[in-house]
């Protein structure tokens, strides 16, 4: 495996688990008791979509600021040093743009029910429960996150075209 694919496998597996966390039921259950109406009979409401996706993005923005102002500790200096200078805030929001944006079309209900008929096509179990998504249907969204993170860091930038 390529240094380079390795890099953004990791990068987006952090992000993954951000989506994994902020997605849980146990965090949805907090924000319900904390703030209210975002979680009902076992679904996120729209408003609980919401702040979860704001926080998603704040959280984000987080780790990928973190990750490149300490990639030295992530990567061996061979591995680091390839890297291009440090990340402005600009590139680092517009990344964090991105990822959420992502995040918010895995997180909606009917990609939670496409992908919940593809897996009970294919024999892997349902992703959903009473019409809401299961940790396993959360599992699976993070990890097609991870695939569509890893695409979209090959769709090169403006110098590089």
């Amino acid at each position: 495996m390529s240094a380079d694919l390795k890099k953004k496998i990791m990068y987006s597996t952090c992000g993954a688990i951000v989506m994994w966390l902020v997605n849980s039921k146990f965090v949805y259950d907090v924000t319900n008791e904390q703030i209210g109406d975002t979680f009902s009979d076992g679904c996120p409401t729209s408003n609980g979509i919401l702040i979860h996706t704001l926080a998603f993005s704040a959280i984000i923005y987080l780790v990928i600021y973190l990750c490149n102002r300490y990639k030295h500790l992530l990567f061996t200096e061979e591995e680091s040093s390839q890297e291009k200078n440090e990340l402005s805030r600009w590139t680092i929001l517009k990344y964090s743009i991105y990822s959420t944006l992502i995040y918010f079309f895995l997180s909606s209900r009917p990609l939670y029910s496409l992908t919940n008929d593809i897996s009970v096509k294919g024999g892997l179990g349902e992703l959903l429960t009473k019409n809401c998504a299961n940790e396993k249907g959360i599992v699976a969204h993070s990890v097609i996150y991870i695939v569509v993170l890893v695409l979209i860091m090959y769709i090169p930038n403006e110098e590089e075209c």
